[in-house]
């Protein structure tokens, strides 16, 4: 559904259901530069013109799953992890790729990450500790990527042109590892559980790391300054860096901890969409906000 700045709807893009042009069991969207709304989903991609709603392609359904888009970027392409399932030495390991990709293609034009983990059947949370949420991506102009991987114990977000050549670098080790609570391990797990059955992914069981990431999200306001959102904090708190990676100012989401816990903030150049993700009420509300 879209919305003008005041809230009032303005068209649909695509329909519910299984065939082209639909949707169901949707994960992430981005638009790219060119006005492809892309939308990812657990067994293929739509891809529409934004501004039409007009649909234009999708990626062909299979086994292998498409790559999973995260941001767009110059013309039609955008950044995405892929993952593939392999057997390795008696072990099912998951190929993890974090890359630049172009439509209709699960081989990367440019690799940005890649790391490797062994999956098991029993335990569903490395799929969104390596895959889902395995990275916090940003992108300048279309031009530029930074991105941080959900590490416990690294704080680092790098910056990568279109070519693959790195063009930033920030790294701190002034913070510790935080470990989750009981309560808050068992609120993550239920998290985790719930979000697999709206995947339509079945009752499966979650062992998630009992750490938080350092960094959960990354964003790019209207200067661009680098918005790294700290993992560790329970109320959205943003790290604000210029492009050289000096420390400007810290903000913290002007929310009340009975709001919700799982709290989804975007930060782009038009400024700050959030909403909770688990609203204490029962439904979500979407904030507007301004970057000062």
């Amino acid at each position: 559904m879209v919305y003008s700045r005041d809230g009032i709807f303005q068209r649909q893009i695509g329909r519910a259901g299984d065939g082209p042009g639909e949707m169901s069991q949707t994960v992430f969207m981005t638009i790219t530069e060119n006005g492809n709304l892309l939308v990812s989903q657990r067994d293929a991609m739509e891809r529409f013109d934004f501004n039409t709603g007009e649909w234009i392609a999708e990626y062909p359904r299979g086994m292998t799953p498409p790559p999973f888009v995260l941001a767009g970027m110059r013309d039609s392409s955008f950044v995405a992890v892929h993952f593939q399932m392999m057997p390795r030495d008696d072990r099912l390991m998951a190929d993890v790729t974090l890359g630049i990709y172009l439509p209709g293609d699960n081989e990367p034009d440019v690799v940005l990450a890649e790391q490797s983990f062994e999956f098991t059947p029993t335990n569903a949370a490395p799929l969104f500790e390596n895959v889902f949420d395995a990275y916090s991506v940003a992108e300048v102009d279309y031009e530029t990527v930074y991105f941080a991987s959900r590490s416990s114990t690294e704080y680092e977000v790098l910056g990568y042109n279109t070519s693959g050549e790195q063009v930033f670098e920030l790294v701190r080790n002034d913070f510790e590892p935080v470990e989750m609570t009981p309560v808050e391990l068992e609120e993550e797990t239920e998290f985790m559980e719930a979000r697999l059955v709206s995947l339509g992914a079945g009752d499966q069981s979650c062992s998630p790391d009992p750490f938080y990431p350092m960094i959960s999200g990354l964003g790019i306001d209207d200067y661009g300054n680098i918005w790294v959102r700290r993992g560790i904090e329970q109320i959205p708190t943003f790290d604000v860096y210029d492009n050289s990676g000096e420390l400007l100012r810290i903000v913290t989401l002007p929310v009340e901890p009975s709001e919700g816990k799982y709290w989804n903030v975007i930060i782009q150049s038009a400024g700050v969409l959030a909403y909770s993700e688990n609203p204490a009420r029962g439904y979500q509300k979407v904030y507007m906000l301004e970057t000062l």
